[in-house]
Protein backbone atom coordinates (compact mmCIF):
# COMPACT_ATOMS: atom_id res chain seq x y z
CA UNK A 1 0.00 0.00 0.00
CA UNK A 2 0.96 3.51 -0.21
CA UNK A 3 2.04 4.50 3.29
CA UNK A 4 -0.09 6.51 5.21
CA UNK A 5 1.11 9.65 7.60
CA UNK A 6 -0.43 12.21 8.94
CA UNK A 7 0.32 14.94 11.95
CA UNK A 8 -1.95 15.05 14.66
CA UNK A 9 -2.17 18.01 17.66
CA UNK A 10 -1.11 16.37 20.84
CA UNK A 11 -5.03 16.37 21.78
CA UNK A 12 -7.04 13.51 23.17
CA UNK A 13 -9.43 14.85 20.81
CA UNK A 14 -7.29 13.77 17.49
CA UNK A 15 -7.05 10.27 18.64
CA UNK A 16 -9.73 8.81 17.14
CA UNK A 17 -9.07 10.60 13.93
CA UNK A 18 -5.68 9.08 13.96
CA UNK A 19 -7.03 5.34 15.09
CA UNK A 20 -9.24 5.74 12.46
CA UNK A 21 -7.33 6.07 9.46
CA UNK A 22 -5.08 3.19 10.61
CA UNK A 23 -7.56 0.86 11.13
CA UNK A 24 -8.60 1.34 7.65
CA UNK A 25 -5.56 0.55 6.42
CA UNK A 26 -5.45 -2.38 8.81
CA UNK A 27 -8.32 -3.85 7.09
CA UNK A 28 -6.56 -4.46 3.93
CA UNK A 29 -4.24 -7.09 5.71
CA UNK A 30 -5.73 -8.69 8.31
CA UNK A 31 -8.62 -11.07 7.79
CA UNK A 32 -10.10 -10.82 11.22
CA UNK A 33 -12.01 -7.74 12.50
CA UNK A 34 -10.99 -8.10 15.93
CA UNK A 35 -7.13 -7.93 14.93
CA UNK A 36 -7.68 -4.56 13.47
CA UNK A 37 -10.15 -3.45 16.47
CA UNK A 38 -6.70 -4.24 18.86
CA UNK A 39 -4.24 -2.87 16.36
CA UNK A 40 -6.38 0.19 17.05
CA UNK A 41 -6.28 0.17 20.69
CA UNK A 42 -2.69 -0.69 20.61
CA UNK A 43 -2.37 2.67 18.75
CA UNK A 44 -4.79 4.33 21.01
CA UNK A 45 -2.99 3.32 24.52
CA UNK A 46 0.50 4.60 22.55
CA UNK A 47 -0.67 8.07 20.92
CA UNK A 48 -2.49 8.80 24.47
CA UNK A 49 0.78 8.19 26.27
CA UNK A 50 2.23 11.23 24.20
CA UNK A 51 -1.10 13.07 24.30
CA UNK A 52 -2.38 12.63 28.11
CA UNK A 53 1.28 12.11 29.84
CA UNK A 54 3.89 12.92 28.32
CA UNK A 55 3.43 16.47 25.77
CA UNK A 56 5.13 19.28 26.80
CA UNK A 57 5.35 21.49 23.99
CA UNK A 58 1.46 20.99 22.18
CA UNK A 59 2.19 23.01 19.78
CA UNK A 60 4.36 20.18 18.20
CA UNK A 61 2.48 18.19 15.87
CA UNK A 62 2.60 13.95 16.63
CA UNK A 63 3.74 12.35 12.90
CA UNK A 64 1.69 9.39 12.84
CA UNK A 65 2.81 6.39 9.64
CA UNK A 66 1.37 2.88 8.70
CA UNK A 67 2.92 0.68 6.30
CA UNK A 68 2.92 -2.74 5.56
CA UNK A 69 6.64 -4.72 4.43
CA UNK A 70 6.73 -8.35 4.14
CA UNK A 71 4.17 -9.57 6.53
CA UNK A 72 4.57 -6.74 8.87
CA UNK A 73 2.19 -3.88 9.38
CA UNK A 74 4.21 -1.28 10.74
CA UNK A 75 2.98 1.77 12.78
CA UNK A 76 5.43 4.65 13.52
CA UNK A 77 4.74 7.20 16.24
CA UNK A 78 7.27 10.25 16.03
CA UNK A 79 6.67 13.01 19.00
CA UNK A 80 9.04 15.94 19.35
CA UNK A 81 9.87 15.97 23.13
CA UNK A 82 13.06 16.28 24.16
CA UNK A 83 15.50 13.13 24.26
CA UNK A 84 14.36 10.99 27.18
CA UNK A 85 14.30 7.29 28.47
CA UNK A 86 10.38 7.00 27.32
CA UNK A 87 10.02 3.33 27.86
CA UNK A 88 11.31 2.91 31.26
CA UNK A 89 8.80 6.23 31.93
CA UNK A 90 6.17 3.91 30.55
CA UNK A 91 6.91 0.34 32.57
CA UNK A 92 7.39 2.48 35.59
CA UNK A 93 3.94 3.94 35.33
CA UNK A 94 0.94 1.41 35.13
CA UNK A 95 -1.89 3.85 34.14
CA UNK A 96 -0.06 4.36 30.60
CA UNK A 97 -1.10 0.62 28.89
CA UNK A 98 2.30 -0.22 27.88
CA UNK A 99 1.61 -3.86 29.32
CA UNK A 100 -1.40 -3.99 26.78
CA UNK A 101 -0.12 -2.54 23.68
CA UNK A 102 2.85 -5.26 24.26
CA UNK A 103 0.48 -7.99 24.43
CA UNK A 104 -1.39 -6.78 21.21
CA UNK A 105 1.68 -6.34 18.80
CA UNK A 106 4.36 -8.90 17.89
CA UNK A 107 6.67 -6.03 18.23
CA UNK A 108 6.99 -3.03 19.83
CA UNK A 109 10.50 -0.55 20.03
CA UNK A 110 11.26 2.93 21.37
CA UNK A 111 13.71 5.16 19.90
CA UNK A 112 15.24 8.55 20.91
CA UNK A 113 15.86 10.83 17.94
CA UNK A 114 18.09 13.31 19.58
CA UNK A 115 16.89 16.81 19.31
CA UNK A 116 14.08 15.40 16.51
CA UNK A 117 12.11 13.69 19.64
CA UNK A 118 10.82 9.89 20.15
CA UNK A 119 9.56 7.17 18.44
CA UNK A 120 7.32 4.39 18.96
CA UNK A 121 6.98 1.44 16.65
CA UNK A 122 4.37 -1.11 16.67
CA UNK A 123 4.85 -4.19 14.30
CA UNK A 124 2.14 -6.96 13.81
CA UNK A 125 2.54 -9.70 11.33
CA UNK A 126 0.10 -10.75 8.79
CA UNK A 127 -1.06 -13.47 6.74
CA UNK A 128 -0.77 -12.48 2.84
CA UNK A 129 -4.65 -12.70 2.02
CA UNK A 130 -5.62 -12.34 -1.85
CA UNK A 131 -6.84 -9.34 -2.53
CA UNK A 132 -5.78 -7.66 0.39
CA UNK A 133 -2.70 -6.57 -0.53
CA UNK A 134 -3.95 -4.19 -3.47
CA UNK A 135 -4.84 -1.75 -0.77
CA UNK A 136 -6.25 0.95 -2.60
CA UNK A 137 -5.34 -0.76 -6.51
CA UNK A 138 -7.82 -2.15 -8.42
CA UNK A 139 -8.42 -5.43 -7.20
CA UNK A 140 -8.39 -7.40 -10.64
CA UNK A 141 -11.29 -8.69 -11.71
CA UNK A 142 -10.51 -12.41 -10.86
CA UNK A 143 -9.71 -11.46 -6.79
CA UNK A 144 -12.12 -10.94 -4.69
CA UNK A 145 -11.94 -7.95 -2.21
CA UNK A 146 -12.12 -8.66 1.04
CA UNK A 147 -15.56 -7.36 3.09
CA UNK A 148 -16.75 -6.88 -0.95
CA UNK A 149 -18.28 -10.75 -2.17
CA UNK A 150 -20.74 -8.39 -4.23
CA UNK A 151 -20.81 -8.12 -8.28
CA UNK A 152 -22.09 -5.04 -9.61
CA UNK A 153 -23.31 -3.46 -12.71
CA UNK A 154 -21.93 0.01 -13.31
CA UNK A 155 -24.50 2.41 -15.33
CA UNK A 156 -26.21 5.46 -15.37
CA UNK A 157 -29.18 5.44 -13.08
CA UNK A 158 -33.13 5.74 -13.94
CA UNK A 159 -34.90 8.77 -13.56
CA UNK A 160 -36.92 6.82 -10.58
CA UNK A 161 -33.56 5.32 -8.89
CA UNK A 162 -33.10 9.21 -8.11
CA UNK A 163 -34.37 9.47 -5.19
CA UNK A 164 -32.30 6.58 -3.12
CA UNK A 165 -29.49 8.59 -4.75
CA UNK A 166 -30.36 11.97 -2.49
CA UNK A 167 -31.23 9.26 0.28
CA UNK A 168 -27.76 7.94 0.12
CA UNK A 169 -26.22 11.57 0.01
CA UNK A 170 -28.57 12.58 2.98
CA UNK A 171 -27.38 9.23 5.29
CA UNK A 172 -23.46 10.47 4.06
CA UNK A 173 -23.90 14.02 4.86
CA UNK A 174 -26.77 14.73 6.62
CA UNK A 175 -28.30 18.44 5.28
CA UNK A 176 -24.51 20.31 5.26
CA UNK A 177 -23.67 18.66 1.54
CA UNK A 178 -22.88 22.30 -0.04
CA UNK A 179 -24.23 21.65 -3.85
CA UNK A 180 -27.39 23.85 -5.23
CA UNK A 181 -30.29 21.91 -5.41
CA UNK A 182 -28.50 18.44 -3.76
CA UNK A 183 -31.60 17.10 -1.86
CA UNK A 184 -33.94 17.46 -4.89
CA UNK A 185 -34.04 14.73 -7.60
CA UNK A 186 -35.74 16.56 -10.01
CA UNK A 187 -32.37 19.19 -10.29
CA UNK A 188 -30.11 16.17 -10.79
CA UNK A 189 -32.49 14.64 -13.11
CA UNK A 190 -32.12 17.91 -14.76
CA UNK A 191 -28.64 18.24 -15.00
CA UNK A 192 -28.13 14.29 -16.77
CA UNK A 193 -31.03 15.62 -19.49
CA UNK A 194 -29.30 18.68 -19.68
CA UNK A 195 -25.84 17.51 -20.04
CA UNK A 196 -25.12 19.45 -16.63
CA UNK A 197 -24.16 16.20 -15.00
CA UNK A 198 -23.20 12.43 -15.27
CA UNK A 199 -23.91 10.08 -12.71
CA UNK A 200 -22.74 6.40 -12.36
CA UNK A 201 -24.05 3.79 -9.73
CA UNK A 202 -22.85 0.70 -8.55
CA UNK A 203 -25.61 -1.98 -8.79
CA UNK A 204 -25.26 -4.74 -6.35
CA UNK A 205 -26.81 -8.32 -7.66
CA UNK A 206 -29.86 -7.78 -5.55
CA UNK A 207 -30.79 -4.77 -7.34
CA UNK A 208 -29.55 -2.39 -4.84
CA UNK A 209 -27.68 0.78 -5.41
CA UNK A 210 -24.68 0.51 -3.72
CA UNK A 211 -22.32 3.69 -4.77
CA UNK A 212 -22.53 6.50 -6.62
CA UNK A 213 -20.25 9.22 -8.15
CA UNK A 214 -20.56 11.99 -10.15
CA UNK A 215 -19.16 14.62 -12.73
CA UNK A 216 -20.57 17.89 -13.43
CA UNK A 217 -19.67 20.83 -14.98
CA UNK A 218 -17.71 23.73 -13.92
CA UNK A 219 -19.12 26.70 -14.89
CA UNK A 220 -16.77 29.25 -14.38
CA UNK A 221 -13.66 26.53 -15.94
CA UNK A 222 -15.37 25.85 -19.36
CA UNK A 223 -14.31 21.93 -20.52
CA UNK A 224 -13.47 20.88 -16.84
CA UNK A 225 -15.63 18.90 -14.68
CA UNK A 226 -15.77 17.88 -11.10
CA UNK A 227 -15.98 14.88 -9.58
CA UNK A 228 -18.42 15.12 -6.38
CA UNK A 229 -21.17 13.24 -5.03
CA UNK A 230 -18.78 10.35 -3.98
CA UNK A 231 -20.83 7.38 -1.54
CA UNK A 232 -21.68 4.39 -0.56
CA UNK A 233 -23.68 2.04 1.45
CA UNK A 234 -21.87 0.77 4.47
CA UNK A 235 -22.74 -2.30 3.55
CA UNK A 236 -21.24 -2.31 0.32
CA UNK A 237 -17.85 -1.06 1.38
CA UNK A 238 -14.24 -2.27 2.20
CA UNK A 239 -14.45 -3.24 -1.32
CA UNK A 240 -12.72 -2.00 -4.35
CA UNK A 241 -16.16 -0.01 -5.05
CA UNK A 242 -14.64 3.50 -5.08
CA UNK A 243 -11.47 2.69 -7.66
CA UNK A 244 -13.72 0.55 -10.24
CA UNK A 245 -15.98 3.90 -10.35
CA UNK A 246 -13.40 6.56 -10.19
CA UNK A 247 -11.93 4.22 -13.33
CA UNK A 248 -14.94 4.28 -15.40
CA UNK A 249 -16.07 7.71 -14.57
CA UNK A 250 -12.25 8.85 -16.16
CA UNK A 251 -12.53 6.53 -18.92
CA UNK A 252 -16.19 8.12 -19.74
CA UNK A 253 -14.89 12.19 -19.26
CA UNK A 254 -11.79 11.04 -22.07
CA UNK A 255 -13.74 9.20 -24.37
CA UNK A 256 -16.28 12.23 -24.48
CA UNK A 257 -14.14 14.56 -26.69
CA UNK A 258 -15.09 17.44 -25.08
CA UNK A 259 -13.67 17.12 -21.32
CA UNK A 260 -10.58 18.23 -21.20
CA UNK A 261 -10.03 17.65 -17.44
CA UNK A 262 -11.49 16.61 -14.15
CA UNK A 263 -10.92 19.11 -10.62
CA UNK A 264 -11.95 17.15 -7.58
CA UNK A 265 -11.91 18.71 -4.00
CA UNK A 266 -10.71 15.63 -1.57
CA UNK A 267 -10.74 15.68 2.00
CA UNK A 268 -8.74 16.39 4.50
CA UNK A 269 -10.13 14.60 7.70
CA UNK A 270 -8.70 11.04 6.28
CA UNK A 271 -6.40 10.44 3.60
CA UNK A 272 -8.25 7.81 1.84
CA UNK A 273 -9.21 9.31 -1.12
CA UNK A 274 -6.02 11.25 -1.66
CA UNK A 275 -4.58 7.72 -1.70
CA UNK A 276 -7.11 6.73 -4.32
CA UNK A 277 -6.60 9.37 -6.89
CA UNK A 278 -2.87 9.20 -6.58
CA UNK A 279 -3.20 6.04 -8.60
CA UNK A 280 -4.48 7.90 -11.36
CA UNK A 281 -1.59 10.34 -11.54
CA UNK A 282 -4.16 13.75 -10.61
CA UNK A 283 -1.93 16.50 -9.90
CA UNK A 284 -2.06 18.66 -6.49
CA UNK A 285 -2.70 22.28 -7.21
CA UNK A 286 -3.24 23.27 -3.57
CA UNK A 287 -5.94 23.87 -1.38
CA UNK A 288 -8.95 25.61 -0.18
CA UNK A 289 -8.69 26.27 3.19
CA UNK A 290 -11.21 26.92 6.01
CA UNK A 291 -11.55 28.09 9.63
CA UNK A 292 -14.63 25.65 9.85
CA UNK A 293 -13.30 22.63 11.67
CA UNK A 294 -11.67 19.48 10.62
CA UNK A 295 -12.31 17.50 13.58
CA UNK A 296 -15.16 15.87 12.70
CA UNK A 297 -15.42 13.90 16.70
CA UNK A 298 -16.05 17.39 18.10
CA UNK A 299 -17.11 19.62 15.40
CA UNK A 300 -17.62 23.09 16.67
CA UNK A 301 -20.56 24.64 14.21
CA UNK A 302 -23.04 21.63 14.49
CA UNK A 303 -24.26 22.16 10.51
CA UNK A 304 -21.37 21.73 9.15
CA UNK A 305 -20.14 18.53 10.77
CA UNK A 306 -16.34 18.75 9.95
CA UNK A 307 -16.40 19.54 6.39
CA UNK A 308 -14.12 22.32 5.79
CA UNK A 309 -10.67 22.27 4.44
CA UNK A 310 -9.87 20.65 0.57
CA UNK A 311 -6.91 19.25 -0.72
CA UNK A 312 -7.27 20.35 -4.51
CA UNK A 313 -6.37 18.17 -7.27
CA UNK A 314 -6.36 17.89 -11.11
CA UNK A 315 -6.37 15.73 -13.97
CA UNK A 316 -5.71 17.31 -17.43
CA UNK A 317 -6.98 15.08 -20.69
CA UNK A 318 -6.30 17.74 -23.29
CA UNK A 319 -4.33 21.36 -22.81
CA UNK A 320 -3.78 24.40 -25.33
CA UNK A 321 -0.82 25.94 -24.44
CA UNK A 322 -0.85 29.91 -23.61
CA UNK A 323 0.23 32.52 -21.70
CA UNK A 324 -0.48 33.07 -18.07
CA UNK A 325 0.96 36.02 -15.60
CA UNK A 326 1.40 35.11 -12.04
CA UNK A 327 3.20 37.15 -9.01
CA UNK A 328 7.03 36.90 -9.16
CA UNK A 329 6.44 34.89 -5.35
CA UNK A 330 4.66 32.23 -7.14
CA UNK A 331 6.27 31.38 -10.12
CA UNK A 332 7.93 28.54 -9.15
CA UNK A 333 5.18 27.44 -7.35
CA UNK A 334 2.67 27.42 -10.69
CA UNK A 335 5.47 26.06 -12.38
CA UNK A 336 5.75 22.99 -10.70
CA UNK A 337 2.10 23.00 -10.73
CA UNK A 338 1.68 23.33 -14.77
CA UNK A 339 4.73 20.35 -15.29
CA UNK A 340 2.68 17.86 -13.20
CA UNK A 341 -0.68 18.53 -15.09
CA UNK A 342 1.59 17.72 -18.48
CA UNK A 343 0.68 21.54 -19.65
CA UNK A 344 2.84 24.25 -20.93
CA UNK A 345 2.63 27.68 -20.60
CA UNK A 346 4.37 30.31 -20.83
CA UNK A 347 4.46 32.50 -17.14
CA UNK A 348 4.95 36.04 -17.22
CA UNK A 349 5.84 37.89 -13.67
CA UNK A 350 5.68 41.15 -15.06
CA UNK A 351 3.55 43.88 -13.04
CA UNK A 352 1.05 45.46 -16.16
CA UNK A 353 -0.91 47.99 -15.44
CA UNK A 354 -4.62 46.74 -15.94
CA UNK A 355 -6.23 48.20 -19.43
CA UNK A 356 -9.67 48.17 -18.33
CA UNK A 357 -11.00 50.93 -15.69
CA UNK A 358 -13.41 48.61 -14.06
CA UNK A 359 -13.00 45.54 -12.47
CA UNK A 360 -15.59 42.74 -13.58
CA UNK A 361 -16.53 40.66 -10.69
CA UNK A 362 -18.88 37.79 -9.44
CA UNK A 363 -19.80 36.78 -5.94
CA UNK A 364 -20.65 33.63 -4.54
CA UNK A 365 -21.08 33.48 -0.53
CA UNK A 366 -21.23 29.59 0.83
CA UNK A 367 -23.23 29.65 4.06
CA UNK A 368 -22.94 26.11 5.31
CA UNK A 369 -18.80 26.86 5.25
CA UNK A 370 -18.96 30.99 6.09
CA UNK A 371 -16.61 31.00 2.94
CA UNK A 372 -16.55 33.80 0.46
CA UNK A 373 -15.39 33.05 -3.47
CA UNK A 374 -15.29 36.31 -5.66
CA UNK A 375 -14.20 35.47 -9.03
CA UNK A 376 -12.29 38.63 -11.26
CA UNK A 377 -13.01 38.19 -14.59
CA UNK A 378 -11.04 41.21 -15.67
CA UNK A 379 -8.82 43.12 -13.79
CA UNK A 380 -9.71 47.30 -13.67
CA UNK A 381 -7.65 49.99 -12.20
CA UNK A 382 -10.28 49.90 -9.44
CA UNK A 383 -9.15 46.41 -8.30
CA UNK A 384 -7.66 47.44 -4.56
CA UNK A 385 -11.24 49.50 -3.65
CA UNK A 386 -12.99 46.81 -5.24
CA UNK A 387 -11.05 44.41 -3.08
CA UNK A 388 -11.75 46.56 0.01
CA UNK A 389 -15.76 46.22 -0.53
CA UNK A 390 -16.15 42.90 -0.88
CA UNK A 391 -13.55 41.95 1.92
CA UNK A 392 -16.29 44.17 3.87
CA UNK A 393 -19.15 42.11 2.71
CA UNK A 394 -17.60 38.79 3.54
CA UNK A 395 -16.96 40.47 7.08
CA UNK A 396 -20.54 41.41 7.61
CA UNK A 397 -21.65 38.25 6.40
CA UNK A 398 -20.11 36.76 9.28
CA UNK A 399 -17.44 35.11 6.71
CA UNK A 400 -14.88 32.88 8.07
CA UNK A 401 -12.50 32.81 4.86
CA UNK A 402 -12.77 34.81 1.76
CA UNK A 403 -11.06 33.23 -1.54
CA UNK A 404 -10.31 35.82 -4.64
CA UNK A 405 -10.29 33.84 -8.18
CA UNK A 406 -7.79 35.81 -10.10
CA UNK A 407 -7.83 35.55 -13.72
CA UNK A 408 -4.25 34.59 -14.50
CA UNK A 409 -4.92 35.32 -17.99
CA UNK A 410 -5.19 38.46 -17.73
CA UNK A 411 -2.37 40.79 -17.91
CA UNK A 412 -3.37 43.24 -14.89
CA UNK A 413 -3.20 39.43 -13.01
CA UNK A 414 -0.14 40.25 -11.20
CA UNK A 415 -1.31 43.67 -10.17
CA UNK A 416 -4.29 42.24 -8.85
CA UNK A 417 -2.34 39.88 -6.98
CA UNK A 418 0.43 42.20 -5.36
CA UNK A 419 -2.70 44.22 -4.03
CA UNK A 420 -4.46 40.96 -2.37
CA UNK A 421 -1.01 40.35 -0.56
CA UNK A 422 -1.23 44.25 0.82
CA UNK A 423 -4.65 43.45 2.32
CA UNK A 424 -3.56 40.40 4.10
CA UNK A 425 -4.47 37.42 1.06
CA UNK A 426 -1.74 34.46 0.26
CA UNK A 427 -1.75 32.43 -2.66
CA UNK A 428 -3.54 29.07 -1.91
CA UNK A 429 -3.73 26.96 -5.07
CA UNK A 430 -3.35 27.67 -8.66
CA UNK A 431 -6.46 26.17 -11.57
CA UNK A 432 -5.80 25.70 -15.25
CA UNK A 433 -8.49 25.55 -17.86
CA UNK A 434 -6.99 25.28 -21.27
CA UNK A 435 -10.50 26.86 -23.18
CA UNK A 436 -11.05 29.49 -20.34
CA UNK A 437 -9.36 31.42 -18.06
CA UNK A 438 -6.51 29.62 -15.79
CA UNK A 439 -7.18 30.90 -12.38
CA UNK A 440 -4.65 31.86 -9.68
CA UNK A 441 -6.36 31.47 -5.81
CA UNK A 442 -5.67 33.47 -2.84
CA UNK A 443 -7.30 33.30 0.30
CA UNK A 444 -7.59 35.91 3.73
CA UNK A 445 -8.70 34.14 7.06
CA UNK A 446 -10.54 36.34 9.47
CA UNK A 447 -10.07 34.64 12.80
CA UNK A 448 -7.53 32.57 15.10
CA UNK A 449 -3.85 31.34 12.40
CA UNK A 450 -5.03 28.22 10.84
CA UNK A 451 -3.67 25.18 12.76
CA UNK A 452 -2.29 23.40 9.79
CA UNK A 453 -1.40 19.72 11.91
CA UNK A 454 -5.13 19.26 11.79
CA UNK A 455 -4.94 18.08 8.13
CA UNK A 456 -4.40 14.49 7.41
CA UNK A 457 -2.69 14.35 4.16
CA UNK A 458 -0.43 11.88 1.95
CA UNK A 459 2.28 12.52 -0.76
CA UNK A 460 2.22 14.77 -2.95
CA UNK A 461 -0.32 16.70 -0.64
CA UNK A 462 1.23 16.71 1.70
CA UNK A 463 4.28 18.62 0.33
CA UNK A 464 1.60 21.17 -1.58
CA UNK A 465 0.32 21.51 2.02
CA UNK A 466 3.54 23.01 3.49
CA UNK A 467 4.33 25.43 0.15
CA UNK A 468 0.76 26.89 1.39
CA UNK A 469 1.40 27.09 4.56
CA UNK A 470 4.87 29.01 4.15
CA UNK A 471 2.70 31.65 2.11
CA UNK A 472 0.65 32.16 4.73
CA UNK A 473 1.32 35.34 6.74
CA UNK A 474 0.44 34.08 9.97
CA UNK A 475 2.61 30.98 9.71
CA UNK A 476 5.90 33.14 9.00
CA UNK A 477 8.78 30.98 9.86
Amino acid sequence: MNKLEMNIVPSSQMIPIAVSAVEACAYLYFEDEKDVQKIGIALEESIANVTEFLAGNRSLPITITADANNGEFIITITDRELPGDLETTLKNDEKMGISIVHSIMDSVRFENLGMDGRRQTLVKRYKDIPGKHYGLDFVPEDVEAEGDKHTYEFRPPKEEEMLEIVRMLYNEYGNSYDVEGAYFPEHHWNNIVNDRAYFLVAVAENGEIAANMTISRVDYMPGIWDISMIFSKEKYRRGNLFGNLLERILEYAKNRGDIDGIFTELTVVHPYSQMAFNKFNFASVGYTLSMMPVNIYQPKISHHEGRGSFAESMFIFHDNPKTIYVAPDVKDFVSDIVESLNTTREIVTENIAPKHDRTVTSEDYVKVLDTGYMYFNKIGKDFPKELKRIDGNVRRQGGLTNELLINCDDPGAVFAAEEAKKQGYFCVRYQACPNGNDWMVYAKMYSDPLDYSTICTVSPYTEMLERVRKMDPEQAD
